[in-house]
Parts: C-alpha cells; sequence; structure tokens
C-alpha cells in the first residue's frame, strides 16, 4: 500500500481502495502463498464516484514469526495505476484533467489536448450521450505506454478508449 499510496500523494486521488477479490483459488507454497489477485480502487477528486479506475495485481506473501503475513511480491498485472507508469503532470480546465509525462514537449503536448477537449465540449452536450461535468484525458505519445494504459495496440486501434474504468454492483 505505501508504494501505491505514496506516488498517489502528489495526484488529486480522492479514494484508495485495496480489497481481495472473493472466489480465488489460493495457491499455497512452502513459505506462503503465491499470486494472490489484489485490487487496487481508487477515484480522482472532482469526478464522480461512478468514475473509478481498478487496477489488480498479483503477490506473494510469506509468514512472518508474530504470525502475520508480509507482502514480498507486488506485480501490476492488469491496467497500472497511471501515476506508477510516470503519468505524473496534471493540467486541469473547465471540463478535464489532463495527465501527461513531465517535460517541456508533454507540456504543450497536453495544453493542445486540452484545448482541443474544450473546444469539442459543446458538441457532446448536444449529443444523446449522457454526459458528466468532467473527464480525465492522457496524453500518451509511447505505443507501450498507451497498450499499458488501455489494454489495447496501438498498432491494431483506432478510436476513443477508455482506461480501466470499473463498474460496482
Amino acid at each position: 500500500q505505501r508504494r501505491f499510496v505514496s506516488g498517489a500523494e502528489k495526484l488529486p486521488i480522492s479514494q484508495i481502495e485495496f480489497s481481495v477479490p472473493p472466489f480465488q483459488k489460493l495457491h499455497r507454497s512452502a513459505d506462503g502463498i503465491r499470486d494472490l489477485w489484489v485490487e487496487l480502487r481508487w477515484t480522482v477528486a472532482g469526478l464522480p464516484r461512478d468514475n473509478e479506475f481498478v487496477t489488480r495485481m498479483q503477490c506473494d506473501l510469506r509468514r512472518v514469526k508474530d504470525g502475520g503475513w508480509e507482502v514480498i511480491k507486488v506485480e501490476q498485472t492488469l491496467r497500472p495505476a497511471f501515476w506508477t507508469i510516470g503519468f505524473t503532470k496534471m493540467q486541469a480546465s473547465d471540463h478535464f484533467i489532463v495527465f501527461s509525462k513531465p517535460g517541456d514537449a508533454q507540456d504543450e503536448k497536453a495544453k493542445l489536448a486540452m484545448s482541443q477537449l474544450e473546444k469539442s465540449w459543446s458538441r457532446l452536450r448536444k449529443s444523446l450521450l449522457p454526459i458528466g461535468q468532467r473527464y480525465l484525458a492522457f496524453v500518451v505519445e509511447d505505443k507501450d505506454d498507451f497498450k499499458v494504459l488501455t489494454g489495447r495496440d496501438a498498432e491494431t486501434f483506432a478510436g476513443a478508449t477508455s482506461a480501466a474504468f470499473a463498474e460496482r454492483d
């Protein structure tokens, strides 16, 4: 938890929740448990609660002398939290929060993206789509980063994609 929470402290993350999904098969070893699924659910301040993100991790644990458990390995296996892969620069407009990697070139691209998004806002409001008050956007230049954030191959995908929104209940 410290590893993931410390990276989020500088960002407008409003809630972080760790949970162990039920109904998973435990892989026991002589010294502990391997490949335990853990979900990290998080929201960004200023966005509705239904804009919750999920990162799925696999953890290895071992017993310690006092009877507790120690996490010895954590691996983000599905849609990592964006701040853990370097998207820590944030810019905000009336309707969007745009994240990018730090750097002057990225700042300019983020400003351009935010400007284009705001220009499209009034057209989106006129559509029949249910539109919220604020959304996240990412400036992603690297194809590998795109695949990590969205789970899609940049070479074969065209269109808009979400980055790990979750549905509860």
